[in-house]
């Protein structure tokens, strides 16, 4: 996986996590956790290298 799609999932994981610690609000957990499905799914299918702010 190329090194900015991982910055990009990660980014959307962190602040995902970290809003869902200061809100309470579900939709950051649930944004943390598809950031997170996307990433062990572009490293189990080396054929999907990319990710655009869509797809998260």
């Amino acid at each position: 996986m190329p090194d900015k799609t991982l910055k990009i999932l990660l980014y959307h994981m962190k602040e995902g996590l970290n809003n869902y610690l200061i809100t309470g609000d579900l939709k950051w957990l649930k944004q943390a956790q598809k950031a997170e499905a996307r990433i062990i799914e572009l490293n189990s299918n080396p054929n999907q290298m990319w990710v655009t702010e869509g797809s998260i």
